[in-house]
């Protein structure tokens, strides 16, 4: 009971109808009304929906280790090697029943899970989980199903000769009538399955709503992998070497030494999400308590600038005692907690969402690099920690913007070095961090702020990888 996989795609299922309804309300409201009166979608059953969405029950261990079922950690582990040589199911040599006393899994449907919704789990994630399941797994005789999907996940985590082995498993189910049952019929699903191994295991397509990339993660003797395919009514042609590759979208970046962009940082306030309103009534309530005069135009003086900086500037010079300045800062930090009780993932800046999943489905790293010490809570509040595979903040490191570190911190958790990252800001302390610390950068808001950066955006509205990609070459 209680299978992971089956309720999570469940949850997906629900919130994907509610996300549909959404977009046809804001975009044809005739035709949603029309849905919404032919499948009867009143407020009372779209509520149950949210509230099944929010309760629906999945079962996790530590570091994002999924529970494959209620229950199965507390299963007796095998150590299926000591069944080798072997030319039967682990289920014909201890019987069905005898199986489910174990945690021997025919196929793995969590990373089935991990394969299928790969946007919303981080790297780690997936590292945790396939190392977790994969001794665990009656490969050989198992699932039909399992072996596609395991070569799949192999390439994910950087194992493509593993995966090759996995991917021979799945062919041989009908080419050499591996399990003794092909007379039965060819195992569709698994033939299905072994083409997904090679276009979006080996070759690492990913799919976005307005482009495409390769990531490709070939075998040692494998010499070419050329396919076609459809993408937004146009024929796409893919053509993989050992050598660079000849169509991808994940190109190599400007001169210079630069090398392939393989991840994004972004700064939160101002670019994901707009929280300066917040801060403003926070050193507002404070500087009004103080008797110290404060306005909007002094607030946007203090973007991107620390809260210990932040109030010395409003202080203009006043000499205050440490104490005091600690008590200050504390106290506006209470108001502004107080008031971003009110932040829910509406707040997301417009484009956000969309480019960060964009970002997460091409296969990129991304991180969030903020100078706020409330910047998890804000995360949490906006729901985009499943987007993010890294975060650093204001305790993260000592010296802030325009010090570079906060960048290089969140590189460093990254595995990546500078070169290979972009950063994302609407300050001009965060595009000097950028360029101290040898990143290429995003600037969003007016050029006179944020002018130095390597490409200047109004905002992340309508902004698309693929035209970023292009501009930073």
């Amino acid at each position: 009971d209680n299978n992971y996989t089956t309720n999570r795609m469940a949850q997906w299922n629900l919130q994907t109808a509610l996300d549909a309804l959404d977009w046809l309300m804001t975009r044809a409201p005739a035709k949603a009304a029309e849905l919404v009166e032919r499948l009867d979608l009143t407020e009372a059953r779209l509520g149950r929906w949210r509230d099944v969405i929010q309760k629906v029950y999945l079962p996790m261990g530590d570091a994002g280790l999924i529970e494959q079922f209620e229950g199965y950690f507390q299963r007796k582990g095998v150590d299926l090697t000591a069944l080798e040589p072997r030319s039967q199911s682990v289920q014909t040599i201890f019987g069905i029943e005898g199986t489910n006393e174990t945690q021997v899994l025919k196929q793995p449907d969590a990373l089935m899970l991990l394969y299928l919704l790969r946007k919303y789990y981080s790297d780690e994630a997936v590292r945790v989980n396939y190392d977790y399941y994969t001794p665990r797994t009656d490969h050989a005789y198992g699932s039909s199903l399992g072996p596609s999907i395991q070569a799949i996940m192999a390439c994910e985590v950087g194992q493509p000769d593993e995966a090759y082995e996995h991917f021979i498993r799945a062919v041989r189910a009908d080419l050499r009538d591996a399990r003794g049952n092909a007379s039965d019929g060819i195992h569709g699903a698994s033939a299905g399955g072994t083409w997904q191994a090679v276009v979006f295991g080996f070759a690492g397509l990913r799919l976005t709503p307005k482009s495409w990339s390769v990531n490709p993660r070939l075998p040692r003797h494998w010499k070419r992998v050329a396919f076609k395919f459809y993408h937004r009514g146009k024929l796409q042609e893919v053509d993989l070497t050992p050598s660079p590759i000849r169509r991808t979208w994940m190109g190599e970046g400007r001169g210079g030494g630069r090398g392939r962009l393989r991840a994004f940082i972004f700064d939160l306030d101002g670019v994901l999400t707009d929280t300066a309103e917040y801060h403003y009534r926070g050193w507002k309530r404070l500087a009004d308590e103080e008797g110290i005069p404060f306005t909007r135009q002094d607030n946007e003086s203090l973007r991107g600038i620390p809260r210990r900086e932040s109030l010395l500037l409003i202080l203009k010079g006043r000499q205050v005692p440490e104490e005091e300045l600690q008590e200050m800062m504390d106290r506006k930090n209470r108001y502004y907690l107080e008031f971003i009780k009110e932040i829910t993932p509406r707040d997301l800046l417009p484009g956000a969402k969309e480019l960060l999943e964009e970002m997460r489905a091409a296969g990129l790293k991304v991180a969030i690099g903020s100078a706020s010490k409330n910047t998890r809570e804000v995360i949490d509040r906006l729901g985009i920690r499943p987007l993010l595979d890294a975060i650093s903040d204001g305790y993260s490191v000592e010296r802030q913007k325009p010090a570079p570190d906060l960048f290089l911190h969140a590189a460093a958790q990254l595995g990546l070095p500078p070169a290979s990252c972009v950063v994302v800001e609407d300050a001009a302390a965060g595009i000097e961090a950028a360029m101290a610390g040898g990143f290429r950068s995003i600037g969003l808001g007016p050029r006179e702020r944020v002018g130095k950066a390597d490409l200047v955006l109004p905002s992340l509205e309508n902004a698309h990888l693929v035209d970023i990609l292009e501009a930073l070459k």
